[in-house]
Protein backbone atom coordinates (compact mmCIF):
# COMPACT_ATOMS: atom_id res chain seq x y z
CA UNK A 1 0.00 0.00 0.00
CA UNK A 2 1.67 3.74 -1.12
CA UNK A 3 -0.47 6.82 0.51
CA UNK A 4 0.64 10.09 -1.48
CA UNK A 5 0.38 12.63 1.42
CA UNK A 6 -0.58 16.09 -0.27
CA UNK A 7 -1.86 19.65 0.43
CA UNK A 8 -0.55 23.77 0.57
CA UNK A 9 2.32 25.01 2.66
CA UNK A 10 2.45 24.92 6.46
CA UNK A 11 -0.98 22.57 6.64
CA UNK A 12 1.20 20.00 8.77
CA UNK A 13 2.17 17.01 5.99
CA UNK A 14 5.47 16.09 7.42
CA UNK A 15 4.00 16.01 11.13
CA UNK A 16 1.30 14.19 9.80
CA UNK A 17 3.26 11.34 7.73
CA UNK A 18 5.13 11.10 11.26
CA UNK A 19 2.16 10.41 12.72
CA UNK A 20 1.01 7.72 10.11
CA UNK A 21 4.56 5.99 10.13
CA UNK A 22 4.03 5.82 14.41
CA UNK A 23 0.41 3.83 14.20
CA UNK A 24 0.66 1.72 10.97
CA UNK A 25 4.59 1.54 10.97
CA UNK A 26 4.94 2.30 6.89
CA UNK A 27 8.20 4.27 6.30
CA UNK A 28 7.89 7.98 4.47
CA UNK A 29 9.82 9.63 2.14
CA UNK A 30 9.41 13.38 1.95
CA UNK A 31 9.95 15.11 -1.28
CA UNK A 32 11.52 18.01 0.20
CA UNK A 33 14.47 15.68 0.99
CA UNK A 34 14.94 14.49 -2.62
CA UNK A 35 14.78 17.92 -3.92
CA UNK A 36 17.26 18.99 -1.57
CA UNK A 37 19.63 15.77 -2.03
CA UNK A 38 19.27 16.76 -5.84
CA UNK A 39 19.84 20.57 -5.46
CA UNK A 40 22.74 20.42 -2.84
CA UNK A 41 24.13 17.50 -4.95
CA UNK A 42 24.50 19.62 -8.03
CA UNK A 43 22.43 16.84 -9.93
CA UNK A 44 19.77 20.16 -10.88
CA UNK A 45 19.77 23.89 -10.96
CA UNK A 46 16.70 24.47 -9.78
CA UNK A 47 16.27 26.19 -6.57
CA UNK A 48 13.67 25.86 -3.33
CA UNK A 49 11.94 28.34 -4.90
CA UNK A 50 10.95 26.69 -8.44
CA UNK A 51 7.62 25.22 -7.20
CA UNK A 52 6.02 24.74 -10.58
CA UNK A 53 9.56 23.28 -12.63
CA UNK A 54 10.26 21.07 -9.38
CA UNK A 55 7.00 19.35 -9.99
CA UNK A 56 7.70 18.15 -13.18
CA UNK A 57 11.10 17.03 -12.26
CA UNK A 58 10.18 15.08 -8.99
CA UNK A 59 7.01 13.76 -10.12
CA UNK A 60 8.77 11.17 -12.02
CA UNK A 61 10.91 9.75 -9.30
CA UNK A 62 7.93 10.00 -7.08
CA UNK A 63 5.57 7.93 -9.21
CA UNK A 64 8.33 5.77 -10.12
CA UNK A 65 9.30 5.52 -6.33
CA UNK A 66 5.24 4.66 -5.50
CA UNK A 67 5.12 1.69 -8.33
CA UNK A 68 8.34 -0.04 -7.39
CA UNK A 69 6.83 -0.20 -3.61
CA UNK A 70 3.38 -1.20 -5.20
CA UNK A 71 5.26 -4.10 -7.10
CA UNK A 72 7.22 -5.52 -4.60
CA UNK A 73 4.42 -5.49 -2.33
CA UNK A 74 5.63 -2.94 0.26
CA UNK A 75 4.06 -0.14 2.14
CA UNK A 76 5.20 3.55 1.61
CA UNK A 77 4.02 6.92 2.07
CA UNK A 78 5.44 9.77 0.04
CA UNK A 79 4.74 13.28 1.21
CA UNK A 80 5.36 16.52 -0.03
CA UNK A 81 3.95 19.02 -2.25
CA UNK A 82 5.12 18.34 -5.82
CA UNK A 83 2.43 16.09 -7.35
CA UNK A 84 0.88 17.31 -10.13
CA UNK A 85 -3.05 17.33 -9.95
CA UNK A 86 -3.80 15.13 -12.75
CA UNK A 87 -1.43 12.37 -11.26
CA UNK A 88 -4.20 9.43 -11.37
CA UNK A 89 -3.34 9.72 -15.53
CA UNK A 90 -0.04 7.85 -14.61
CA UNK A 91 -1.37 4.72 -12.88
CA UNK A 92 -3.71 1.35 -14.09
CA UNK A 93 -6.53 0.38 -12.34
CA UNK A 94 -3.69 -1.74 -10.67
CA UNK A 95 -2.17 0.54 -9.04
CA UNK A 96 -4.47 3.07 -8.18
CA UNK A 97 -6.22 0.27 -6.10
CA UNK A 98 -3.53 0.21 -3.61
CA UNK A 99 -2.76 3.85 -3.72
CA UNK A 100 -4.73 6.19 -0.99
CA UNK A 101 -4.28 9.84 -1.97
CA UNK A 102 -4.56 12.29 1.05
CA UNK A 103 -4.55 15.87 0.95
CA UNK A 104 -4.91 18.67 3.91
CA UNK A 105 -6.17 22.16 3.20
CA UNK A 106 -7.08 25.07 5.34
CA UNK A 107 -10.25 27.19 5.55
CA UNK A 108 -9.59 30.38 5.20
CA UNK A 109 -11.44 31.34 8.69
CA UNK A 110 -9.19 28.30 9.93
CA UNK A 111 -5.95 30.68 9.02
CA UNK A 112 -7.56 34.00 10.01
CA UNK A 113 -7.64 32.37 13.46
CA UNK A 114 -4.82 30.29 13.45
CA UNK A 115 -1.82 31.72 11.41
CA UNK A 116 0.56 32.55 14.32
CA UNK A 117 0.06 28.79 15.10
CA UNK A 118 1.31 28.17 11.71
CA UNK A 119 4.07 29.43 12.00
CA UNK A 120 4.61 28.77 15.61
CA UNK A 121 4.95 24.68 14.03
CA UNK A 122 6.24 25.31 10.82
CA UNK A 123 9.62 23.36 12.01
CA UNK A 124 7.99 21.32 14.32
CA UNK A 125 9.22 18.49 12.35
CA UNK A 126 12.12 19.48 9.71
CA UNK A 127 13.84 23.33 10.53
CA UNK A 128 12.43 25.26 7.44
CA UNK A 129 14.38 27.92 5.59
CA UNK A 130 13.84 31.56 6.72
CA UNK A 131 10.65 32.72 4.75
CA UNK A 132 10.43 36.45 4.04
CA UNK A 133 6.82 36.48 1.57
CA UNK A 134 5.13 34.29 4.70
CA UNK A 135 1.54 36.34 5.06
CA UNK A 136 -1.80 35.25 5.55
CA UNK A 137 -2.14 36.30 2.10
CA UNK A 138 0.05 34.01 0.65
CA UNK A 139 -1.44 31.05 3.17
CA UNK A 140 -4.80 32.12 1.48
CA UNK A 141 -3.78 32.10 -2.10
CA UNK A 142 -1.87 28.54 -1.91
CA UNK A 143 -5.04 26.87 -0.09
CA UNK A 144 -7.10 28.16 -2.37
CA UNK A 145 -5.11 27.06 -5.56
CA UNK A 146 -5.36 24.04 -4.13
CA UNK A 147 -8.19 23.25 -3.27
CA UNK A 148 -9.21 24.59 -6.86
CA UNK A 149 -7.22 22.07 -8.34
CA UNK A 150 -8.06 18.76 -6.46
CA UNK A 151 -11.81 20.12 -7.03
CA UNK A 152 -10.60 20.11 -10.77
CA UNK A 153 -9.58 16.98 -10.71
CA UNK A 154 -12.32 15.37 -8.83
CA UNK A 155 -9.64 14.55 -6.26
CA UNK A 156 -10.81 14.52 -2.45
CA UNK A 157 -9.18 16.78 0.26
CA UNK A 158 -9.74 17.35 3.76
CA UNK A 159 -10.60 20.92 4.86
CA UNK A 160 -9.34 22.04 8.21
CA UNK A 161 -12.38 24.49 9.73
CA UNK A 162 -11.64 24.11 13.14
CA UNK A 163 -9.92 21.90 15.46
CA UNK A 164 -6.91 20.86 14.01
CA UNK A 165 -5.66 17.89 16.13
CA UNK A 166 -9.27 15.94 15.94
CA UNK A 167 -9.28 16.57 12.13
CA UNK A 168 -5.99 14.64 11.78
CA UNK A 169 -7.20 11.81 14.29
CA UNK A 170 -9.95 11.42 11.92
CA UNK A 171 -7.50 10.86 9.66
CA UNK A 172 -5.35 8.75 10.97
CA UNK A 173 -8.37 5.77 11.41
CA UNK A 174 -9.60 6.61 7.64
CA UNK A 175 -6.03 6.98 6.18
CA UNK A 176 -6.77 3.65 3.79
CA UNK A 177 -10.37 3.93 3.60
CA UNK A 178 -11.36 3.75 -0.40
CA UNK A 179 -12.38 6.67 -1.79
CA UNK A 180 -15.95 5.04 -2.89
CA UNK A 181 -16.72 4.64 0.99
CA UNK A 182 -15.17 8.22 2.57
CA UNK A 183 -16.97 9.72 -0.74
CA UNK A 184 -20.22 8.10 0.81
CA UNK A 185 -19.44 8.88 4.51
CA UNK A 186 -18.19 12.51 3.66
CA UNK A 187 -17.36 14.72 6.79
CA UNK A 188 -19.91 13.07 9.03
CA UNK A 189 -18.59 12.54 13.14
CA UNK A 190 -18.13 8.96 14.27
CA UNK A 191 -16.72 7.00 17.27
CA UNK A 192 -14.23 4.63 17.48
CA UNK A 193 -16.35 1.13 19.13
CA UNK A 194 -14.36 -0.55 22.12
CA UNK A 195 -16.61 -3.15 23.27
CA UNK A 196 -15.48 -6.34 22.54
CA UNK A 197 -12.51 -8.24 21.89
CA UNK A 198 -12.17 -7.87 17.84
CA UNK A 199 -8.73 -6.47 16.08
CA UNK A 200 -10.66 -4.69 14.15
CA UNK A 201 -10.90 -0.65 14.04
CA UNK A 202 -14.66 -0.38 14.17
CA UNK A 203 -15.82 3.27 13.58
CA UNK A 204 -19.46 4.15 14.51
CA UNK A 205 -21.58 6.83 12.60
CA UNK A 206 -25.09 7.96 12.92
CA UNK A 207 -26.34 5.60 10.80
CA UNK A 208 -23.33 3.02 9.73
CA UNK A 209 -20.82 1.11 10.90
CA UNK A 210 -17.61 0.73 9.32
CA UNK A 211 -15.21 -2.45 9.90
CA UNK A 212 -11.24 -2.00 8.57
CA UNK A 213 -9.65 -5.61 9.35
CA UNK A 214 -7.40 -7.71 8.20
CA UNK A 215 -8.45 -8.92 4.96
CA UNK A 216 -9.30 -13.26 5.17
CA UNK A 217 -11.94 -15.51 5.05
CA UNK A 218 -14.21 -14.50 7.56
CA UNK A 219 -14.11 -11.02 5.84
CA UNK A 220 -15.52 -12.58 2.64
CA UNK A 221 -17.60 -14.60 4.51
CA UNK A 222 -19.67 -12.19 6.46
CA UNK A 223 -20.44 -10.05 3.17
CA UNK A 224 -21.55 -13.21 1.20
CA UNK A 225 -23.84 -14.55 4.18
CA UNK A 226 -25.32 -11.23 4.12
CA UNK A 227 -26.76 -11.46 0.61
CA UNK A 228 -27.47 -15.38 1.10
CA UNK A 229 -29.64 -14.56 4.01
CA UNK A 230 -31.43 -11.92 1.98
CA UNK A 231 -33.35 -10.92 4.58
CA UNK A 232 -34.35 -13.68 6.39
CA UNK A 233 -32.92 -12.83 9.29
CA UNK A 234 -32.00 -9.16 11.41
CA UNK A 235 -28.18 -8.70 10.26
CA UNK A 236 -27.38 -5.31 8.86
CA UNK A 237 -26.98 -3.83 5.14
CA UNK A 238 -23.61 -4.12 3.85
CA UNK A 239 -23.73 -1.01 1.75
CA UNK A 240 -19.68 -1.85 0.54
CA UNK A 241 -17.26 -4.18 0.79
CA UNK A 242 -14.17 -3.29 -0.66
CA UNK A 243 -10.34 -5.17 0.14
CA UNK A 244 -6.78 -4.29 -1.15
CA UNK A 245 -3.89 -6.42 -0.77
CA UNK A 246 -3.86 -6.22 3.01
CA UNK A 247 -7.22 -4.46 4.55
CA UNK A 248 -11.13 -5.42 3.97
CA UNK A 249 -13.51 -2.68 4.30
CA UNK A 250 -17.28 -3.20 5.64
CA UNK A 251 -19.30 -0.32 5.69
CA UNK A 252 -22.73 -1.57 6.82
CA UNK A 253 -25.74 0.02 8.22
CA UNK A 254 -25.68 0.76 12.12
CA UNK A 255 -27.71 -2.08 14.08
CA UNK A 256 -30.47 -0.88 16.15
CA UNK A 257 -31.36 -1.91 19.73
CA UNK A 258 -28.78 -2.35 22.48
CA UNK A 259 -25.82 -5.39 22.93
CA UNK A 260 -27.24 -8.04 25.52
CA UNK A 261 -23.67 -7.43 27.39
CA UNK A 262 -24.93 -4.42 28.57
CA UNK A 263 -25.87 -3.62 32.33
CA UNK A 264 -29.78 -3.38 31.19
CA UNK A 265 -29.65 -6.83 30.05
CA UNK A 266 -27.32 -8.31 33.09
CA UNK A 267 -29.20 -6.78 35.93
CA UNK A 268 -32.39 -8.83 34.17
CA UNK A 269 -30.72 -12.06 34.00
CA UNK A 270 -34.14 -13.97 33.57
CA UNK A 271 -34.96 -12.04 30.30
CA UNK A 272 -31.44 -12.06 29.57
CA UNK A 273 -31.30 -15.45 29.62
CA UNK A 274 -34.50 -15.56 27.23
CA UNK A 275 -33.36 -13.45 25.10
CA UNK A 276 -29.87 -15.94 24.30
CA UNK A 277 -31.99 -18.55 24.17
CA UNK A 278 -34.37 -17.00 21.21
CA UNK A 279 -31.37 -15.64 19.44
CA UNK A 280 -30.08 -18.79 19.13
CA UNK A 281 -33.52 -20.48 18.21
CA UNK A 282 -34.06 -17.95 15.60
CA UNK A 283 -30.57 -18.53 13.78
CA UNK A 284 -31.70 -22.71 13.48
CA UNK A 285 -34.61 -21.60 12.57
CA UNK A 286 -32.83 -20.67 8.96
CA UNK A 287 -32.71 -23.66 6.90
CA UNK A 288 -29.06 -24.54 5.51
CA UNK A 289 -29.45 -27.09 2.71
CA UNK A 290 -29.26 -24.40 0.41
CA UNK A 291 -26.31 -22.52 1.70
CA UNK A 292 -23.19 -22.21 -0.52
CA UNK A 293 -20.99 -21.18 2.04
CA UNK A 294 -18.79 -24.22 4.12
CA UNK A 295 -16.12 -22.02 6.03
CA UNK A 296 -18.12 -22.46 8.97
CA UNK A 297 -18.03 -26.12 9.01
CA UNK A 298 -15.41 -28.09 11.38
CA UNK A 299 -13.71 -29.48 8.78
CA UNK A 300 -12.37 -26.07 7.44
CA UNK A 301 -12.65 -24.23 10.72
CA UNK A 302 -9.78 -27.49 11.56
CA UNK A 303 -7.99 -26.27 8.64
CA UNK A 304 -7.86 -22.57 9.40
CA UNK A 305 -7.16 -23.51 13.28
CA UNK A 306 -3.64 -25.00 11.84
CA UNK A 307 -3.18 -22.54 10.10
CA UNK A 308 -3.06 -20.30 12.59
CA UNK A 309 -1.25 -22.71 15.10
CA UNK A 310 1.67 -23.25 12.18
CA UNK A 311 2.00 -19.29 11.76
CA UNK A 312 1.81 -18.65 15.17
CA UNK A 313 -1.67 -16.52 15.46
CA UNK A 314 -2.44 -18.10 18.23
CA UNK A 315 -3.17 -15.09 21.03
CA UNK A 316 -2.15 -17.08 24.11
CA UNK A 317 -3.08 -14.03 26.57
CA UNK A 318 -6.40 -14.41 25.64
CA UNK A 319 -7.07 -18.26 26.57
CA UNK A 320 -8.86 -19.54 29.49
CA UNK A 321 -6.36 -19.90 31.97
CA UNK A 322 -6.97 -24.28 32.15
CA UNK A 323 -6.50 -24.36 28.51
CA UNK A 324 -2.22 -24.78 28.57
CA UNK A 325 -0.44 -25.66 31.15
CA UNK A 326 -0.36 -27.66 34.00
CA UNK A 327 -3.90 -30.18 33.62
CA UNK A 328 -3.97 -28.56 30.17
CA UNK A 329 -2.42 -28.52 27.11
CA UNK A 330 1.49 -28.09 26.16
CA UNK A 331 0.71 -25.79 23.87
CA UNK A 332 -1.00 -24.87 20.89
CA UNK A 333 -0.17 -27.41 18.44
CA UNK A 334 -0.96 -30.28 20.92
CA UNK A 335 -4.61 -28.88 21.20
CA UNK A 336 -4.58 -28.70 17.51
CA UNK A 337 -3.45 -32.34 17.41
CA UNK A 338 -6.28 -33.47 19.67
CA UNK A 339 -8.95 -31.36 17.54
CA UNK A 340 -7.52 -33.39 14.89
CA UNK A 341 -8.28 -36.48 16.20
CA UNK A 342 -11.55 -35.72 18.48
CA UNK A 343 -13.75 -34.63 15.95
CA UNK A 344 -17.69 -35.00 17.26
CA UNK A 345 -20.11 -35.74 14.52
CA UNK A 346 -21.97 -32.54 13.09
CA UNK A 347 -25.62 -31.83 13.26
CA UNK A 348 -25.67 -29.11 10.89
CA UNK A 349 -27.83 -25.37 11.85
CA UNK A 350 -27.53 -22.14 10.88
CA UNK A 351 -24.80 -20.96 13.31
CA UNK A 352 -23.21 -17.00 14.31
CA UNK A 353 -20.19 -19.03 14.68
CA UNK A 354 -19.07 -15.67 17.80
CA UNK A 355 -22.30 -16.09 19.16
CA UNK A 356 -21.27 -13.64 22.58
CA UNK A 357 -23.23 -11.10 24.05
CA UNK A 358 -22.08 -8.35 22.70
CA UNK A 359 -22.48 -9.93 18.60
CA UNK A 360 -26.58 -9.79 19.50
CA UNK A 361 -28.77 -6.86 20.15
CA UNK A 362 -32.39 -6.99 21.68
CA UNK A 363 -35.17 -4.33 22.46
CA UNK A 364 -38.20 -4.15 24.43
CA UNK A 365 -39.63 -7.21 21.70
CA UNK A 366 -37.01 -9.77 21.83
CA UNK A 367 -33.51 -10.06 19.31
CA UNK A 368 -33.56 -7.28 16.94
CA UNK A 369 -29.80 -7.95 15.55
CA UNK A 370 -26.95 -9.46 15.04
CA UNK A 371 -23.49 -8.47 14.21
CA UNK A 372 -20.07 -9.80 13.54
CA UNK A 373 -21.12 -12.95 10.88
CA UNK A 374 -17.51 -13.47 9.59
CA UNK A 375 -17.82 -17.24 11.02
CA UNK A 376 -21.51 -17.35 10.10
CA UNK A 377 -22.67 -20.55 8.04
CA UNK A 378 -23.85 -23.95 8.35
CA UNK A 379 -21.73 -26.10 12.06
CA UNK A 380 -22.87 -28.01 14.79
CA UNK A 381 -25.67 -26.24 17.08
CA UNK A 382 -23.12 -26.49 20.04
CA UNK A 383 -20.58 -23.79 18.40
CA UNK A 384 -22.58 -21.39 19.09
CA UNK A 385 -23.93 -22.60 22.42
CA UNK A 386 -20.84 -23.21 23.89
CA UNK A 387 -19.55 -19.87 22.84
CA UNK A 388 -23.49 -18.17 24.54
CA UNK A 389 -22.43 -20.59 27.61
CA UNK A 390 -19.09 -19.03 28.36
CA UNK A 391 -20.09 -15.32 27.47
CA UNK A 392 -23.17 -15.78 29.82
CA UNK A 393 -20.81 -16.83 32.77
CA UNK A 394 -18.21 -14.36 31.58
CA UNK A 395 -20.36 -11.09 31.86
CA UNK A 396 -22.56 -12.30 34.70
CA UNK A 397 -19.56 -13.13 36.54
CA UNK A 398 -18.27 -9.36 35.75
CA UNK A 399 -15.18 -10.31 33.74
CA UNK A 400 -15.80 -7.27 31.26
CA UNK A 401 -16.58 -4.41 34.02
CA UNK A 402 -14.10 -4.80 36.89
CA UNK A 403 -15.36 -7.66 38.69
CA UNK A 404 -18.57 -6.55 39.38
CA UNK A 405 -20.48 -9.55 39.83
CA UNK A 406 -24.39 -9.55 38.58
CA UNK A 407 -25.50 -13.22 38.86
CA UNK A 408 -24.86 -16.88 39.52
CA UNK A 409 -25.28 -18.31 36.34
CA UNK A 410 -25.76 -22.13 35.19
CA UNK A 411 -25.22 -23.34 32.49
CA UNK A 412 -28.70 -25.41 32.94
CA UNK A 413 -30.89 -22.17 32.59
CA UNK A 414 -29.92 -21.74 28.98
CA UNK A 415 -30.42 -25.15 27.89
CA UNK A 416 -33.34 -25.76 29.90
CA UNK A 417 -34.63 -22.03 28.12
CA UNK A 418 -33.38 -24.21 24.51
CA UNK A 419 -34.96 -27.41 25.57
CA UNK A 420 -31.52 -29.66 24.41
CA UNK A 421 -30.05 -32.12 26.82
CA UNK A 422 -26.12 -31.01 28.34
CA UNK A 423 -23.25 -32.34 26.15
CA UNK A 424 -20.20 -31.81 28.73
CA UNK A 425 -18.11 -33.64 25.07
CA UNK A 426 -19.04 -31.13 22.62
CA UNK A 427 -19.29 -27.76 25.08
CA UNK A 428 -15.93 -28.78 26.01
CA UNK A 429 -14.92 -29.23 22.24
CA UNK A 430 -15.87 -25.89 20.55
CA UNK A 431 -14.41 -24.27 23.60
CA UNK A 432 -11.69 -25.18 22.90
CA UNK A 433 -11.46 -24.76 19.59
CA UNK A 434 -12.24 -20.97 19.62
CA UNK A 435 -9.27 -20.76 21.97
CA UNK A 436 -7.45 -21.36 18.84
CA UNK A 437 -9.04 -17.92 16.96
Amino acid sequence: MVIFLTGSTHVGKTWFAQKLMERYQFPYVSQDHVKMGLIRSGYTNLTPYDDDKLTDYLWPVTREMAKTAIENHQNLILEGCYFPFDWKKDFTDEYLSEIRFLCLCMSEEYIEKNFEKTKEYASCIEKRMEEGDYSKEMLFGENIRYRKGFEAYNLPYTLITNDYEKTIKRELLLAFVPEEIRSYLGNQEFARNQVGMSESDVLMFEHDVLKIQKKSVETENEAQIVSWLAGRLPVPEIKFYCTDSERAYTLMSRQKGRMLCEEEYLTRPKQLIHYVAEGLKLLWSVPVETCPLTASRLSERLKAARYNVEHGLVDLDNVEPETFGPGGFANPMELLVWLETHQPAEELVLTHGDFCLPNVFGDENGICGFIDLGKMGPADRWQDIAIALRSLHHNFAGKYSGGKAYFAFEPSMLLEELGIEPDEEKNRYYLLLDELF
